[in-house]
């Protein structure tokens, strides 16, 4: 074949394939435009407002199972979520303001997560259930670490089941999270404040777990249960500073134990409600009621034992009916702790407790103890699977790097350890119990560090 030939078939070839490569990237082009996904962007995910100016626009594009991440800004909208997504706000600088009409979020979907937005300003109409975030006839959703505000419901879940709420604030809301006909739920680790009612379980909410929340200045209730709410678990809850702690009406089978009850005007009220309990019995104990006397110079089941356990030697009468035959002799702190699991490690203490960590590595538990100038004491209650697991059964407690006396006692599948100190703020420290001269050398590093800190006002004296 001549010269000539080849060359142009060759020059017809390259430009045919140049042709090819246009086209196919325009279809690539196309067909991302299509799905509504940006070419830089990670699959299954989109991103306001770069890929779509608005969450609404958004939830329309995406594909079920999708994630949406909202950047920082003020979105005005009211949105409706009907398919499985996640709506990521980041770090709540991402606000969606209702602008005072209606709700700001409406899940019409099982299966959705919200999480770390701030959401305002919903209408104030009841009739209408108005909320920052509306559920209805929904199951298997997660609402976590959001801050809902000047809503007339913060959080609204109506007949709907096996949803997650879990470390958000709720604050100035006419109700800050309500239960309607809603069952198998999760409420956990928020912070529900200034709200008129702080927490409502209504209209036959049944067998929720409400643990480990700050309900804090109800100005008519912290934590409401009504209208055959029956068979809910609320425990391991500080209630302070409310018009009423708990309100108690036409429910039963109701289970509240290691509930903190501070400086509420009624501690509790409860009407036309029978079997509800208030303790777990001897050693788990019921509530800290900080009205009660809270004397605790002995032990037991019948509190006939001598030294201390945590568990105050007098009942509580919650009213002529209701009685807590174990109440706790100081406030109770809850931390979740990940161990094969998730483990609650219970602190009963009359010292503010703080800074709790749980190192399984290091196999140390640590945390600050702070108070007024008085004997201090803490009751650690440690599941068996994380003592065994951890310490192997063998273990020391440290007072600011110093060894101290404790007792301890193993009950069911727990293990309580229960010692004293002198209060300011002193450090706590649970290890495995070392050789002699190991645990000299630590506690003299540990008193050290300890006077370091405090030189340098780290930590107060």
């Amino acid at each position: 074949m001549p010269q000539i030939i080849k060359t142009e078939l060759a020059r017809l070839g390259a430009m045919l394939m140049r042709k090819i490569a246009v086209i196919a990237i325009s279809a690539l082009f196309i067909l991302l435009t299509l799905n509504g996904h940006s070419a830089s962007g990670s699959p299954g995910e989109i991103h306001v407002p770069y890929d779509q100016a608005t969450i609404q626009e958004a939830v329309d594009a995406a594909d079920p199972g999708d994630t949406i991440i909202v950047h920082s800004g003020i979105y005005n909208e009211s949105i409706v979520i009907d398919k499985e997504l996640v709506l990521d706000g980041v770090d709540q600088t991402a606000v969606i303001d209702g602008e005072g009409t209606g709700t700001v979020i409406n899940i019409n979907s099982s299966n959705v997560v919200i999480k770390n937005f701030t959401i305002q300003n919903a209408g104030g109409d009841w009739s209408q259930r108005d909320s920052g975030i509306y559920a209805s006839n929904m199951e298997s959703c997660h609402l976590e670490s959001n801050h809902i505000e000047n809503c007339r419901l913060g959080i609204y879940l109506w007949q709907s089941s096996h949803i997650e709420v879990t470390g958000n604030t709720l604050i100035g809301n006419v109700e800050g999270l309500r239960l309607d006909g809603s069952s198998n739920s999760s409420i956990s680790y928020n912070t529900i404040a200034e709200n008129d009612w702080n927490l409502v379980l209504s209209s036959d909410s049944r067998q929720n777990d409400v643990k480990g929340n700050h309900v804090t200045n109800g100005t008519h209730s912290g934590i409401h249960i009504q209208t055959v709410s029956n068979n809910n678990t609320i425990y391991g809850n500080k209630i302070k500073n409310c018009s009423t702690g708990v309100f108690l009406s036409q429910s039963n089978n109701n289970t509240l134990y290691h509930n903190s009850f501070i400086d509420n005007t009624d501690q509790a009220w409860i009407g036309s409600s029978l079997n509800n309990s208030w303790d777990m019995g001897w050693p788990i104990g019921g509530n800290f009621w900080n009205s009660h006397s809270n004397i605790d110079v002995k032990s037991g089941e019948y509190q006939m034992g001598t030294g201390s356990d945590g568990i105050c030697d007098s009942t509580y009468g919650v009213d002529a009916s209701n009685m807590d035959m174990y109440p706790c002799a100081g406030p109770i702190n809850y931390f979740e702790v990940d161990f094969a699991g998730p483990e609650d490690i219970v602190v009963i203490s009359n010292s503010t407790i703080s800074d709790f960590e749980m190192n399984a590595t290091e196999k140390t538990i640590i945390f600050l103890a702070t108070g007024e100038a008085s004997v201090g004491f803490s009751r650690v209650d440690i599941s068996n699977t994380v003592v065994d697991g951890i310490w192997q059964n063998n273990y020391q407690v440290l007072v600011n790097g110093v060894p101290t006396d404790f007792g301890n006692w193993t009950e069911g599948s727990l293990t309580y350890i229960y010692f004293r100190y002198e209060h300011s703020t002193e450090e706590i420290t649970i290890i495995p119990e070392f050789s002699t001269a190991a645990l000299l050398a630590f506690a003299m590093v540990s008193v050290l560090l300890v006077a370091v800190c405090r030189k340098k006002g780290i930590l107060s004296t």
